[in-house]
């Protein structure tokens, strides 16, 4: 039995990895953002589920402290950390202001960095450990119109390449799954801006990332296969596996893009393995026997 923290598990990849984590035996405590008010009724079901609630807002540190000391209290000790928060953006990247840009960093990056710092001393106490972030595909292969977000999951991916070098010394691995999109509560929560604000500048191309959204929606709609329950099992079978046998990246996907980005993948992970060799630098991502 493993035990698990997931951020971010009202809703979506969350809820549904909180669900499948359970069901596969293991204990998690769930994050939940103001887990007494507006999403009291998400919590509670997570609780007759079998998930320790924990809330935490990863934007606030002192939150983020707390909430993981309370998972650790209440689980006995953390064995893996699902980074999945997150909040999408929707838009020509030119209409997000410099606070919109924050507003989405907070959460993908720097909830990310609150959420692992917090974490780390206790795996590194225990050597052992894996640090899991929930990325996507717009950050190994960009697209229009999600720029915050996808350089945002860009930036966290290169986090967990720097922990994926300094931390395995103390039995702590770092992986990373790039999902594509699916379609869940998440879509319906994206920062969007304003279209008709600029229209006079970009005309008819303005309303083209709410034209694209519908066309990903409709192609979620004719690919029944490519269901977000792929992403759940995903990291299911991440947990499963051996200490220190991880991949470093998974990527799920069912509509074609995920071959692109598998190809993408290997040929910057063997520039990294002929880089790190160079340098002398190989031996720091092998994780040491707990």
């Amino acid at each position: 039995m493993t035990n698990v923290l997931v951020t971010g598990a009202a809703s979506g990849f969350g809820r549904l990895i909180t669900t499948t984590l359970l069901a596969a035996g293991h204990q998690v405590a769930a994050t939940v953002l103001d887990s007494h008010g507006r999403r009291s009724a998400a919590a509670e079901r997570l609780r007759a589920e079998g998930a320790e609630v924990v809330d935490m807002d990863v934007t606030d540190d002192d939150s983020v402290r707390a909430g993981v000391a309370t998972a650790i209290e209440r689980l006995g000790r953390l064995d893996v950390v699902v980074n999945n928060a997150g909040r999408g953006a929707l838009g020509l990247a030119e209409s997000f202001s410099a606070e919109d840009w924050k507003r989405i960093f907070d959460v993908n990056v720097f909830g990310v960095q609150r959420v692992s710092q917090a974490v780390i001393p206790h795996f590194r106490e225990r050597h052992t450990g894996l640090l899991l972030l929930i990325s996507s595909m717009t950050a190994q292969l960009p697209v229009p119109f999600q720029g915050p977000y996808g350089a945002s999951k860009a930036a966290a991916e290169a986090l967990s390449e720097f922990y994926r070098l300094e931390l395995p010394q103390f039995g702590i691995e770092s992986a990373v799954i790039e999902p594509n999109g699916f379609r869940t509560e998440f879509l319906d929560k994206n920062l969007m801006t304003d279209v008709e604000a600029w229209r006079p500048v970009y005309g008819d191309f303005a309303a083209m990332p709410a034209q694209a959204l519908a066309a990903y929606n409709e192609q979620f709609d004719a690919i029944a296969e490519h269901d977000p329950q792929l992403v759940a099992d995903a990291v299911r079978d991440l947990v499963a596996m051996p200490h220190g046998t991880r991949p470093f990246r998974t990527t799920v996907d069912r509509m074609g893009l995920g071959a692109v980005t598998d190809r993408v993948n290997s040929f910057r992970e063997q520039i990294r393995a002929d880089l790190w060799s160079q340098m002398g630098l190989a031996d720091l991502a092998v994780v040491r026997a707990v």
